[in-house]
This record gives structure tokens, sequence and C-alpha cells, in this order.
């Protein structure tokens, strides 16, 4: 059964792993960091196998609008879902707990 959650700083090593395989170029940890994290937390979403291996990825950034200070727009980046896990809904899930999320957190 696929599991889906935010991502946290343990996830990071393996993240930078399985963004090489899917993108072909590196990220750094400290990348990462300057892209996804805001006031200490991260936006983005994970992927998790059976196992809890990481299978799949939604990056969100976080910026503000031009002219409008107190208004931000999210932006997905880096999303990837390992290529055996391609075509099996995993995305689809994985989209769906980000949207969920940015809910919750009433980030409208």
């Amino acid at each position: 059964m696929i599991k889906t959650r935010q991502v946290n700083y343990n996830d990071l090593e393996a993240i930078v792993y399985h963004y090489k395989n899917a993108f072909g170029r590196a990220i750094t940890i400290d990348q990462y960091l300057k892209t996804f994290l805001d006031n200490q937390t991260f936006h983005s979403q994970i992927a998790l196998d059976d196992k809890n291996d990481i299978i799949g990825h939604i990056g969100i950034s976080q910026n503000s609008i031009k002219g409008l200070k107190e208004k931000k727009i999210g932006f997905r980046f880096s999303t990837f879902i390992n290529e055996k896990n391609r075509g099996t809904g995993v995305y689809q899930n994985l989209m769906i707990s980000t949207l969920d999320y940015l809910r919750e957190i009433n980030w409208d």
C-alpha cells in the first residue's frame, strides 16, 4: 500500500539520491532547503512503498507575488515518480495528498 506524507529532514539524503536518478542531475541538500523549506516547514510531499522507500515526490515552493506583499503563490517543482511505479496511480495519490495538505494549512 502506498503512503504519502510531508517531507522531513530525515528524508533529504534519499530525496537527493532519487532526484539525481529521476532528472539526471544533482541537487544539494542546501539547494533543496532553499527551495522547499518555508519557516522551518517543508510543504513538499513524498510517496512511500511498503518498505518505506521513497517512490515519489512533489516539491512545493512558495513565493511572494510582486506588488502584493501579503499575497503568495505556490509552485509545484521537482515532481518525480520512480520509474517502476509510473502508471500505477502513485502520482494521483501524491497530488491529492499534497492538495489536501495545502488546504489543511489554509494555503489557498
